[in-house]
């Protein structure tokens, strides 16, 4: 649970903190940039002859642009709208907090002293403002996102290490010990709901930058195959969630979700986990379409004309 208290540590720094402001920093969520990102996607044809036809691996993204339909920029911006919104509203009132916005297991450095543990984070090249939810939530999806496969596309996804709702739980009452020693039944159940949420913003925003990478001649990581992967995850998630938030709140819009809880007790908030357990079990549990998808166009870096 030491990246959990890390990130309460880090999180006490909000965008009403004078340190903060005096640095003349940019306020704005890193959300903002799947806008900047789609822009530069949207300059890009995967489907130029003359690009396709460059090499076998150009080849290879141009097929698979087709079946995330990247052409289809109104319906990207839409579910990139629709996802802020989302998250702006669920954290209604809450301030935007100094986020890493991309830990995973190399930018974390572990020491142990007896007894002892402590964390600190490194590269903050993605560091910035963001909503308090990104962090965590981004951190439960590296869980089961394996990035040192040494094989093409050079990851993997585990479902069974899909984060448990007994884990998420102890991390969010870790990270509110260190962040509001004072927090209420109410406030825990807003920030479990501010992480589990913000995994599809998460898996989107990644989704972005891969398609963004694609069009690059980036080869380290297979970037369409993840975009297809984490596009799926999102997808399913964020459907499984808002079905389950309609029946314990009877809304699916951020800010009115975010309302309700705020008023629930222990009752209350107990039923919710209740119910959100659902969600852990399907995602833990379910088959992928895009692992399917994928095992059927599956080469080898060679094939694909690419260096070893």
């Amino acid at each position: 649970m030491v990246i959990a208290e890390t990130f309460g540590r880090l999180h006490r720094f909000t965008e009403n903190t004078k340190e903060l402001i005096d640095l003349n920093i940019d306020m704005s969520s890193f959300l903002e940039y799947m806008g900047v990102w789609l822009n530069k996607v949207e300059e890009f044809d995967f489907d130029a002859e003359s690009w396709r036809e460059a090499s076998p691996y150009n080849k290879h993204k141009s097929n698979l642009a087709k079946f995330l339909d990247t052409k289809n920029s109104t319906k990207w911006r839409d579910e990139v709208e629709w996802n802020k919104e989302f998250i702006r509203g669920l954290h209604h009132g809450d301030p935007l907090v100094l986020s890493h916005n991309d830990l995973n297991q190399g930018n974390v450095l572990v020491e142990k002293n007896g007894d002892k543990i402590s964390a600190e984070f490194i590269d903050y090249e993605y560091g910035g403002m963001n909503y308090r939810g990104f962090d965590l939530g981004n951190y439960y999806c590296e869980h089961f996102l394996d990035y040192t496969s040494r094989e093409w596309p050079h990851f993997e996804l585990n479902r069974k290490l899909f984060p448990t709702q007994e884990y998420v739980l102890k991390s969010v009452q870790t990270y509110l010990a260190k962040n509001q020693p004072d927090y209420t039944p109410s406030r825990q159940a807003l920030v479990y709901l501010y992480s589990i949420s913000s995994m599809t913003s998460s898996h989107l925003l990644w989704t972005v930058w891969d398609i963004l990478q694609a069009s690059s001649d980036a080869s380290g990581l297979g970037f369409l195959e993840n975009a297809i992967t984490r596009k799926e995850e999102y997808d399913v998630h964020k459907f499984t969630l808002l079905e389950i938030l309609k029946e314990v709140t009877g809304h699916t819009d951020g800010k009115n979700i975010a309302s309700a809880v705020e008023k629930f007790g222990p009752v209350e908030c107990q039923d919710l986990y209740a119910k959100m357990k659902r969600l852990h079990d399907v995602m833990s549990e379910r088959s992928s379409d895009a692992v399917k998808f994928l095992r059927q166009h599956k080469t080898t870096r060679a094939a694909l004309g690419l260096k070893k």
